[in-house]
């Protein structure tokens, strides 16, 4: 049985570039031997609003700059892996690549520089516009 330590929250960015979603979300603590360092549950995957596919190591998720993604590592999954089923793997360091320590970034939203104009996409219909 798994007794949680506490909780953390925190601020979580995925994505490159323009196309990255950032959300807030809580964390257990817990002191087990693990080859994650973080799992997202269900809960803060719904909250970044992420498609999930496991066969192709791949996450997408809605920004405002169009759909960002998310890549895994085949190679560093199958390590990964091995290493958590063997009783050698309790101590081995497994590396991680691309990782870079942002702390708590504020994205930068872009201003409109001028007044927006809503054309109606049918004459007298001021419901659908565009």
């Amino acid at each position: 049985m798994v007794h949680p330590l506490g909780s953390i929250d925190l601020s979580v960015v995925t994505g490159t570039a323009l196309r990255q979603t950032q959300v807030k979300m809580m964390f257990l603590v817990v002191d087990i031997p693990s080859p994650y360092n973080a799992i997202i549950g269900q809960s803060g995957l719904n909250l970044m609003e992420v498609i999930v596919s496991t066969r192709h190591l791949l996450m997408k998720f809605p920004t405002r700059f169009g759909v960002g993604e998310a890549r895994g590592d085949q190679q560093v999954a199958r390590q990964c892996y091995k290493t958590a089923i063997m009783d050698k793997g309790k101590d081995k360091v497994l590396p991680i690549v691309n990782v870079e320590l942002r702390g708590d970034v504020e994205p930068e939203h872009p201003q409109p520089v001028e007044d927006v104009i809503q054309v109606p996409l049918e004459e007298g219909n001021t419901e659908r516009v565009f």
